[in-house]
């Protein structure tokens, strides 16, 4: 295994883990990874901040996952709804930039753009966070909820 694949999400997570709470050495985790002590070295010091993190915080399952944090995901959201909110350059299916008509000096402007979609979704995932909107919900069959349908002009016993 080359130490670029010690950053493959599912090797990085459980090394990460490893490296706080299993006590083995660098040396020892080298062999279990299948690179040398060097390498081991190198991304304890790339991941020291989720390495203290998961030491400080060893019951949770999560620590040392940014985006577990409820902080980081509204920030993040925040830094969508900002890009999504800039104003851009309309693009073709071309990716040419589409201008508008001529104004009096007979000069095209480039048509700016938002991008409305993904901003509502961040403003709506944030309110959900936050508990201000109720979580969706679907039905799809769970124990103790029962469903029937009725289809007009069609027999149930035609459908089996």
């Amino acid at each position: 295994m080359a130490p670029q694949k010690l950053e493959l999400p599912w090797t990085r997570r459980q090394l990460i883990v490893d490296l706080a709470l299993s006590g083995l050495s660098q040396e020892k985790l080298g062999e279990k990874y299948g690179v040398t002590q060097s390498s081991i070295s190198a991304f304890k010091d790339r991941h020291a901040h989720e390495i203290a993190a998961v030491l400080a915080d060893k019951e949770n399952e999560f620590a040392g996952i940014a985006i577990a944090e409820k902080a980081v995901r509204l920030s993040t959201y925040a830094d969508i709804l900002e890009t999504a909110l800039k104003p851009a350059p309309k693009t073709n299916g071309k990716g040419e930039i589409v201008y508008g008509e001529p104004d009096e000096n007979g000069e095209r402007k480039a048509i700016m753009e938002i991008d409305a979609g993904a901003a509502l979704k961040a403003l709506r995932n944030v309110a959900e966070e936050l508990g201000h909107l109720p979580n969706r919900v679907t039905l799809g069959g769970e124990v103790g909820i029962k469903t029937e349908y009725t289809v007009n002009g069609v027999s149930p016993e035609n459908l089996k």
